[in-house]
């Protein structure tokens, strides 16, 4: 799962905290059941545990006059 991409730094946040707070208001105002609760959660976790995994594996590659070498 190498992909080479803009470095971090240079690049708006990639973590899907909008998602989990959109969930978590969404099922709150809906009243939802505890195996919704259970199924939502376990997606979202897998959404961050994706993420971390993406941060670390994923090939920075930066562009020229971006970032930290920009001259």
């Amino acid at each position: 799962m190498n992909r080479t991409v803009l470095p971090w730094a240079v690049m708006p946040a990639q973590w899907p905290v909008q998602t989990t707070a959109l969930a978590y208001l969404l099922l709150d105002r809906w009243s939802a059941a505890g195996w919704v609760w259970g199924v939502v959660g376990t997606v979202l976790a897998l959404f961050w545990v994706l993420a971390v995994v993406r941060m670390y594996t994923d090939k920075q590659k930066p562009l020229a006059g971006y970032g930290t070498d920009a001259k």
